[in-house]
């Protein structure tokens, strides 16, 4: 799944992700598409990014003006969970 943020900044992310609504609630998730019967992560469309929270060395979040938060997790030894433009990091 890959994230853009305006102007040219992006997430990439090869691992496990989830968007939570204000109250904690699931809104969606990395599954395959077998499992799933929509894509949700529209609600974060054109909102602005507020905030950010790091749990090193598990995830880091993104948190929404809308109260959404998107969090990212690195559960891989092996691969690279997500990377992050620009600034060449991979993780």
């Amino acid at each position: 799944m890959d994230f853009r943020f305006h102007p040219n900044a992006s997430i990439s992310v090869d691992g496990r992700w989830e968007v939570r609504d204000s109250t904690g609630s699931l809104v969606d998730g990395m599954k395959p598409n077998a499992q799933r019967d929509a894509l949700y992560i529209h609600v974060l469309l054109g909102k602005r990014v507020e905030g950010f929270s790091l749990d090193a060395p598990r995830s880091f979040s993104l948190s929404f003006e809308t109260g959404h938060v998107l969090t990212v997790f690195d559960e891989s030894r092996e691969y690279e969970s997500f990377s992050i433009q620009p600034g060449d990091i991979f993780v």
